[in-house]
């Protein structure tokens, strides 16, 4: 939802950016804030980029406080032995290449996005 009322923005605010380009072509009056539009323009780019990053991290499910419990797990576990710690870490690299997947598959559907636009 967030994605779609950012998008809108950026496609009024473009609407406003070509009549303000249109109206510098034909008199050098509106240079600065044609400029200013620019740099707004710049600004919504990044807040749909990471509106729509969050988004999909939502939609999968991720929770950036998942490592930090699972430190403090490892911290109750200290006096078992320490064969069954290692393979605890063994599982855990295991999970972190999980997660490069996963934010590689958020990468593409960054590029989709941008190819609708």
């Amino acid at each position: 939802m967030v994605v779609v009322l950012l998008l809108l923005m950026m496609m009024v605010m473009m609407m406003i950016m070509l009549l303000l380009l249109i109206m510098m072509i034909i008199r050098r009056v509106v240079m600065i804030e044609a400029m200013i539009m620019m740099l707004n323009m710049i600004v919504m780019i990044i807040l749909i980029a990471a509106a729509a990053d969050d988004d999909a991290d939502a939609a999968e499910g991720y929770d950036d406080d998942d490592d930090d419990d699972d430190d403090d797990d490892d911290d109750d576990d200290d006096d078992d032995d320490d064969d069954d710690d290692d393979d605890d870490d063994d599982d855990d690299d295991d999970d972190d290449d999980d997660d490069d997947d996963d934010d590689d598959a958020n990468d593409a559907n960054g590029i989709n996005l941008w190819c609708c636009l």
